[in-house]
């Protein structure tokens, strides 16, 4: 995961409500991608969960393997601590990122 207008390493913890842009890039997701009905669940360490909704989703042209997906930390994850994303409830999909 990188900031995405930056390109650079996140900073940890990521504050929730920080405006910045979070670029993920995953593998296996293309059909989802081409449907529009990719989703990401974020499960906070209490067990919350939220879908949380994607600025942008494309496949790469020059990688067609690798999604591109951009996303923003709702303000509403505030204290989430160790987050766990999973993209379209996929177990072998999951990634983490931690949340203050």
């Amino acid at each position: 995961m990188l900031d995405a207008d930056s390109l650079l390493a996140l900073p940890t913890p990521l504050l929730a409500g920080d405006q910045r842009r979070i670029l993920i890039f995953a593998s296996g997701a293309k059909s989802l991608v081409i449907q529009n009905s990719l989703t990401i669940t974020v499960t906070c360490q209490s067990g919350n969960q939220a879908a949380l909704v994607q600025d942008f989703v494309t496949t790469l042209p020059s990688f067609p393997v690798l999604q591109q997906i951009t996303i923003r930390i709702p303000p509403a994850l505030a204290g989430c601590g160790q987050a766990r994303l999973q993209i379209d409830g996929s177990d072998d999909s999951d990634t983490f990122l931690r949340i203050q």
